[in-house]
């Protein structure tokens, strides 16, 4: 059963998750508000509202990685131990595992992080704050669950396909159409060097703790939680939850003010609007930037020399992504397709020089 604004509430109801008076009741509407899948906002009322995703086809890959969304929030919701995960993930409603479809609390009045530095023309400090309190409650305390044997059957421990790719062949990317794989595969070897700091950072790689694995501003939805303006946030998009690097998170995060600020100019337009703008270098993304670092070490507990190390790492990780981010482009046809050159170098200079990166971007000693 394919799921349609016209067939929903009986879907809904058929899970007991609504009754007829509120839907009746003239207070129940529908959304479409699909992307990858088909995704579905209902509201009610004075009731809290829904969220609910189905998957658009039945591959085995997109059957899996919404099991292990589904399970994750499961998880979230019963054990303890994953307790700091409930202030920054959806409230889980129900699954249907033979509909493929996934029922969330919805958020009101809600954007995302690409959404609310654009419509605020900056990057407010404030924001980095929340995330780096966010991301560093997080990662400390969800480590933890690496020590429930459950998790060994959720979560299958997969790096990202960034450092998995063959020496010889490279490999997945020659099963790519011409317009992704290709381009590629030439510009990755021309770069040898780059090739074989990607290798040795995927063997590097660390199993230490529950990571999203697709930390990019879209999946970080921000929505007013105060009377004087104070913002909150939710993670959204568990597809790829695993164990793994928490270095790989953070290089998310990082790399999504780069690719924001790669492409503000066309977005941002000409004349005089466009000239107010104070988030179009990424000079003015580092005081958000550093903040967000800063409080990320804080609330980790990380000593100095400690706090140190794992930057370094970090800034490694940022250069891997940036590789990915240039796949991402190739294959969505982006706009930052045509950066695809530049981007490839910044990768090499963050995997070759992570201090000087970590200086640059970030205005730490190098």
């Amino acid at each position: 059963m394919f799921l349609t604004v016209s067939n929903i509430a009986h879907f809904l109801m058929e899970r007991g998750i609504l009754d007829a008076r509120s839907i009746v009741g003239g207070d129940f509407s529908v959304a479409e508000a699909g992307r990858r899948c088909r995704n579905f906002k209902i509201t009610r009322g004075g009731l809290p509202g829904l969220f609910v995703k189905q998957i658009m086809g039945h591959s085995p890959e997109h059957v899996a990685t919404l099991r292990r969304e589904a399970a994750f929030y499961q998880l979230v919701a019963t054990r303890p131990l994953l307790e700091p995960l409930k202030t920054i993930s959806p409230t889980y409603v129900d699954f249907d595992a033979g509909r493929h479809a996934l029922v969330l609390g919805l958020l009101p009045q809600a954007e995302n992080l690409n959404e609310l530095h654009f419509r605020l023309r900056r990057f407010p400090v404030e924001v980095g704050e929340l995330l780096g309190r966010g991301l560093g409650a997080y990662h400390a305390q969800a480590a933890n669950a690496l020590l429930e044997p459950v998790n060994a059957q959720v979560f299958p421990r997969q790096p990202p396909w960034i450092f998995t790719l063959d020496p010889a062949t490279l490999a997945p990317l020659p099963s790519f159409p011409p317009h992704i794989g290709r381009p590629m595969m030439e510009m990755l070897s021309r770069r040898p060097d780059l090739l074989a700091h990607l290798h040795a950072l995927g063997r590097e790689y660390e199993f230490s703790a529950l990571i999203h694995g697709d930390m990019k501003w879209d999946n970080f939805i921000v929505h007013p939680a105060g009377p004087n303006g104070e913002y909150d946030f939710k993670v959204i998009d568990w597809e790829l939850v695993d164990l793994g690097d928490a270095a790989w998170d953070i290089a998310c995060i990082l790399t999504s003010y780069i690719l924001y600020v790669m492409l503000i100019p066309p977005q941002a337009g000409t004349g005089p609007a466009a000239e107010d703008r104070k988030d179009r270098t990424l000079a003015e993304a580092v005081p958000s930037m550093r903040r967000f670092w800063q409080v990320y070490v804080e609330t980790r507990g990380f000593g100095e020399g400690a706090a140190r190390v794992f930057l370094t790492r970090c800034m490694r990780h940022v250069g891997a992504r940036l590789v990915v981010a240039v796949f991402e482009a190739l294959f969505n046809r982006s706009a930052l397709a045509a950066q695809a050159e530049t981007l490839m170098e910044t990768a090499r200079a963050f995997l070759w020089a992570p201090d000087k990166a970590a200086a640059d971007l970030l205005g730490t000693p190098s």
